[in-house]
């Protein structure tokens, strides 16, 4: 059972990485993409979790959610917003330190926006060239955690499906130790035509 675990854990990992593969191509091709729609944050929230719970068990982590009961839906593609939790999520687990959690929050704020705000408990990030993290094949520091070296495509899918959202991501670190990335979604307006 935990062979079988692992394998699991490690065929998900490959199909993300697929996944990213494709999105490049279509993101760099400028392929035309489908009308926006209205997308519930909280449920894709929810699904990108427990893809990855495998890995977070696998490392002796935890996803700890925190959410209201309700949200307004984002103006986007359930796709992409998939993308982007996905992808942080799996960046955060990357440098969480064994029997500590990575915490997601998910908040509406002033702006009219839905805040995806995701936090690990590891070193944290350099004081320089946090906004080159998002640049494609660009990797952070090594972790002192996990093996696991990345493409740095990731962060980069993050990001330019962001900005394809008309929202924005940032990094930072968390007062209390750990990297923080903070990604706004702008909220749907029912008024807008449904794709």
């Amino acid at each position: 059972s935990e062979y079988l675990d692992s394998v699991g854990a490690a065929a998900g990992q490959l199909g993300r990485l697929v996944d990213n593969l494709v999105d490049l191509s279509r993101l760099d091709l400028d392929a035309v993409q489908p009308p926006p729609e209205p997308v519930d944050v909280i449920s894709v929230t929810a699904e990108a979790i427990s893809a990855l719970r495998p890995i977070a068990d696998e490392r002796g982590a935890r996803i700890e959610l925190s959410a209201p009961g309700q949200l307004p839906h984002v103006r986007g593609r359930t796709e992409a917003a998939f993308q982007i939790v996905i992808n942080l999520l799996d960046n955060a687990l990357k440098y969480t330190p064994t029997g500590t959690a990575v915490d997601v929050e998910l908040t509406a704020t002033h702006e009219d926006e839905v805040q995806i705000t995701i936090r690990d408990r590891g070193p944290g990030l350099p004081a320089e060239g946090r906004e080159q993290l998002f640049e494609l094949f660009t990797r952070g520091p090594e972790s002192p955690h996990v093996n696991s070296k990345g493409f740095g495509i990731g962060l980069h899918i993050v990001k330019a499906w962001t900005d394809s959202l008309g929202g924005t991501v940032s990094a930072d670190n968390h007062p209390e130790g750990g990297a923080r990335f903070v990604c706004r979604l702008p909220v749907w307006h029912s008024e807008e035509p449904r794709a």
